[in-house]
């Protein structure tokens, strides 16, 4: 649609009959034309009908639909670290706009648009995968569709004259849309969290857009105004602003270089607009899983507070639900020399447990996304004290001791994720995921001469700790507290 825009004041100027121009600055005064207006309109409704078919002969591809190039974007900022990749991308609809306003002024040197399309239609694969303000896990693999109905796309356009050329001096953009769909295949593995987070895209798409919009748009404007002076400095370009200045400017005999302007002209701001839109796109897709922190103090609190609240009486007198968890048994087989003799034996651990998962307290403030009629609410929480304890034996030909086995975790790092709605009332467990457990200090009793093979066991544990056991603990968990969280509502203001 900003090709139009290009394609607009190229014509204006073309159309306009100017006078004497000298290389000193001096305020123009043109005759106005009453069917200028007319003009540019059928201009534009031309440019439109050609959007479907293309123009062969000035190497003007199809754009409605718009098949973009592969686009791959890579964040590393404090917001997110995240690596985006989309591809096959087509964009429909885009020649069904309809011009609402359209207003050139020949004194000024400006004209000024309005567009609205009733909608667009945005198809093609992705690949996402980092995390979100270094808590939130985004990834996912599929096709994704996006629809905006409603649109509406203005904007004003100021030119200025040097002696031989013409130049974009003023653009200023703006951009609308009434609701947006969006549909990801696979976005966080699918399920009730993706499908809820997918449901408030559209919720929570404009604001998030209004709100990082200035800087887009300031940047589009740049863009475009650099590459509208580009293509207004080219060699043919000054040839009809010559033309123009000497008065020997007749439309007809120029109705080549026009058309072979609008062309490349169209086509390549066409293309460059086109990676615009899309990183627009991939940055909303971004922004709509990024946060504005809450900065309601009462608000902070009472999510504060019901986080605290939840995780006591979730985790009070919870016994063998959570604590303790019974843990699965693991086997490893070895080989190693004895006597010269090379022994086969394996390494078990049996009758495990792992303590203290109701030990689990907030770490800071919760994060809190507010949707006005809901909440989303991430915090971060450690475990004050978590220890597993194992049974296990050494056997070498079927015999060997018997051993304890205990395992300390020095840290710990775990995300919940609750939905709540704001004015207060019943929750939901959306995600609970211990990410890691850490700093594990393991002490082994019972090898006696085969101490030896320590390093064994430990390594066993270890590898079970690390990965499974935190796996394991948070489907336990998980299922526990889905059910647990029915029991507390989230309190309103009145709850106060």
């Amino acid at each position: 649609m900003r090709a139009l825009l290009a394609v607009s004041f190229i014509i204006l100027v073309l159309k306009t009959s100017a006078r004497d121009i000298s290389s000193e600055s001096v305020h123009q005064r043109v005759e106005p034309d009453p069917d200028l207006e007319n003009y540019l309109r059928e201009a534009i409704e031309n440019f439109r009908e050609q959007m479907k078919e293309g123009i062969p002969a000035i190497n003007m591809p199809v754009l409605d639909p718009l098949e973009l190039k592969n686009l791959d974007i890579n964040v590393a900022e404090n917001l997110a670290t995240m690596d985006l990749s989309i591809k096959t991308l087509t964009v429909r609809c885009l020649s069904i706009f309809n011009i609402m306003h359209l207003s050139p002024n020949l004194e000024e040197m400006y004209l000024a648009i309005n567009l609205t399309l009733p909608e667009i239609y945005v198809h093609g694969q992705y690949r996402v995968d980092g995390k979100l303000v270094k808590i939130f896990p985004i990834y996912g693999q599929g096709y994704f569709d996006l629809n905006a109905t409603d649109i509406n796309i203005s904007g004003v356009g100021k030119l200025g004259f040097t002696t031989d050329t013409v130049q974009m001096e003023l653009l200023k953009l703006d951009l609308y849309w009434e609701h947006l769909a969006v549909f990801m295949e696979n976005f966080l593995g699918g399920g009730s969290f993706s499908e809820v987070l997918q449901r408030i895209v559209p919720n929570v798409g404009r604001d998030i857009f209004n709100v990082y919009k200035p800087l887009m748009l300031e940047k589009m404007e740049t863009c475009l105004t650099d590459r509208i002076n580009n293509k207004l400095n080219q060699p043919f370009v000054k040839d009809i602003i010559k033309d123009i200045t000497n008065n020997t400017y007749v439309l007809k005999t120029t109705e080549d270089k026009i058309w072979k302007l609008i062309g490349l002209s169209s086509w390549n701001l066409s293309r460059d607009f086109s990676k615009m839109k899309t990183i627009i796109y991939a940055t909303l897709l971004l922004c709509i899983c990024g946060t504005t922190f809450c900065k309601d103090e009462e608000l902070q609190k009472r999510v504060n507070d019901y986080i605290d609240d939840f995780i006591q009486k979730a985790t009070n007198g919870s016994g063998g639900f959570i604590d303790p968890l019974p843990l699965d048994e693991l086997k490893k087989g070895f080989e190693r020399e004895i006597g010269f003799v090379r022994v086969k034996g394996e390494a078990k651990l049996y009758n495990g447990k792992i303590y203290g998962l109701s030990t689990m307290k907030r770490k800071g403030n919760a994060t809190v996304l507010n949707l006005d009629d809901m909440l989303i609410i991430s915090t971060e929480l450690i475990f004050k004290k978590l220890n597993a304890t194992y049974k296990g034996a050494l056997l070498l030909n079927d015999a060997g001791p018997t051993i304890s086995l205990n395992a300390k975790v020095g840290r710990s790092q775990v995300s919940m994720i609750i939905i709540a709605p704001a004015e207060g009332g019943k929750a939901e467990m959306m995600s609970f995921s211990i990410n890691k457990l850490q700093d594990i200090r393991v002490s082994i009793w019972g090898l006696g001469p085969m101490g030896w093979a320590a390093s064994i066991m430990s390594t066993l544990a270890l590898n079970a700790l690390e990965k499974p056991v935190a796996k394991a603990s948070s489907i336990k968990v998980m299922e526990h507290f889905m059910k647990e969280i029915e029991k507390v509502p989230f309190p309103g203001k009145a709850a106060e």
